[in-house]
């Protein structure tokens, strides 16, 4: 038995470790928590208010690095921040 109280998680039931992809698939599509594309793909159906807001990501804007030229910033949020104000904001979530 795997001990996961440290992680908040006191009645896990049935644990499952180290899968390979295709026991993971088999396994979701067993427990009716997915059904495979025409491609072969696992889609989930997940619910509405599963997806991150676009205020919750930060893109850290480092003026040497390649992608300060290919980013479009200001687009869907895309604001720049120094490393220091995104640490800060992930630390303060983390509360």
């Amino acid at each position: 038995m795997h001990d996961l109280s440290s992680l908040g998680i006191t009645r896990p039931g049935q644990i499952f470790a180290n899968l390979s992809a295709p026991q993971l698939v088999e396994a979701a599509l067993a427990r009716g928590e997915g059904v495979l594309s025409s491609t072969g793909a696992l889609v989930a159906r997940t619910g509405k208010r599963t997806g991150r807001s676009p205020g919750d990501k930060f893109v850290v804007q480092r003026p040497s690095a390649e992608s300060a030229e290919r980013v479009a910033w200001g687009a869907r949020g895309r604001l720049p921040a120094g490393p220091r104000p995104v640490c800060a904001r992930r630390d303060r979530r983390r509360g």
